[in-house]
């Protein structure tokens, strides 16, 4: 998010109201509501600029959910945290409370029943990752049906899509406009995979996966990757197999805008929340239309909601995000458990 405040260019407050990490919220308030926080975040960036006879500052904010991607997982020493026998929801409750006694100002906390802690038991080392990677590596994990995420009070939510639609939006009368976004510019129908061995050795994989009936359609379009961590024939097969059903079609996605219900027929625009799923009545289109949708994004203007969400790619692509999450692992397995920390003056 970016603010732009009126300020004079080589005078503007700094250090006094306006600071790098300055905490940074937006409210919202209707009839419906006495006032509803949409956001938190903190000022990660200040430009001051001139523009002619306009002069001013911007302020570039990130939400406190970034901390979590530049955080290391671990407990203050060891660097290798082993988690053994917990569900997906006990590991990622884990990681928040390394989190919180590993840094200052830690902002972010799970409540109570924020977080599913049902499912089935796994195990997962986390090895020199950041606390995001660990996060995203347990919801991948628990299933395709699991999301999380940071709600404006950096509370940590852990859970599974509802399985029936949280919102039903009727068409021409709670939205007012709808895109649909079909697009061929990222197909790949033709995978070609070698494991950088050579040909002498009994590990060389030198494969050309590709679907005929996406060139005839969309003419050729190929992609090359050579990865060592790939050992195996039914390894390279799985890998192939999952990059071209994830990119053989083209992609197709939806935005669409919701009226609140403050302008007579509308919708309780502060009810939707990333994560939740929705329908749209009166409307027909199987290529992304389904019947219970994942909402990815909410943007709040004051007189309506602009809502995305889940496209084919991402769908499609789950399985292909799993096996490259799985060779990932390999990278750090050798790395130490423990390392010496050294502050540098």
């Amino acid at each position: 998010m970016s603010i732009t405040l009126p300020r004079k260019f080589d005078n503007f407050g700094l250090g006094e109201d306006v600071n790098l990490l300055d905490e940074i919220q937006v409210w919202v308030q209707d009839k419906d509501t006495s006032g509803k926080k949409i956001y938190s975040g903190y000022v990660s960036s200040i430009t001051s600029f001139i523009d002619g006879s306009n002069q001013g500052i911007k302020l570039d904010v990130l939400g406190y959910v970034s901390r979590l991607a530049f955080t290391l997982d671990w407990d203050g020493t060891n660097i290798s945290m082993a988690r053994n026998s917990m569900t997906s929801g006990e590991l990622v409750k884990d990681v928040i409370d390394k989190y919180r006694s590993t840094v200052s100002e830690e902002r972010i906390n799970y409540g109570t029943g924020t977080v599913d802690i049902t499912g089935s038991d796994i195990s997962y080392t986390s090895n020199a990752k950041s606390c995001l990677e660990t996060i995203e590596r347990a919801r991948e994990m628990a299933g395709a049906t699991w999301y999380w995420y940071v709600d404006a009070d950096n509370v940590f939510y852990f859970r599974e899509y509802a399985t029936t639609p949280t919102h039903l939006f009727t068409f021409g009368k709670d939205i007012s406009s709808l895109e649909i976004t079909r697009s061929a510019d990222d197909i790949k129908n033709e995978f070609i995979f070698w494991n950088g061995l050579m040909a002498d050795d009994t590990n060389f994989i030198s494969n050309r996966y590709y679907n005929t009936t996406s060139i005839n359609s969309y003419w050729n379009r190929f992609e090359a990757n050579t990865d060592g961590r790939v050992t195996t024939s039914a390894g390279a097969d799985a890998l192939g197999d999952s990059y071209i059903n994830a990119y053989k079609n083209p992609n197709v996605s939806m935005r669409f805008e919701v009226k609140d219900n403050n302008l007579g027929a509308g919708y309780d625009i502060e009810s939707i929340e990333p994560g939740h799923t929705c329908k749209i009545l009166n409307l027909n289109d199987s290529d992304v239309v389904g019947d219970n949708m994942v909402i990815t994004s909410v943007q709040y203007t004051p007189e309506r909601a602009i809502i995305y969400v889940s496209d084919l790619r991402e769908i499609t692509g789950r399985s292909l995000t799993n096996l490259r999450r799985q060779l990932d692992t390999t990278v750090y397995g050798d790395r130490p458990t423990k390392l010496t920390s050294k502050a540098i003056t």
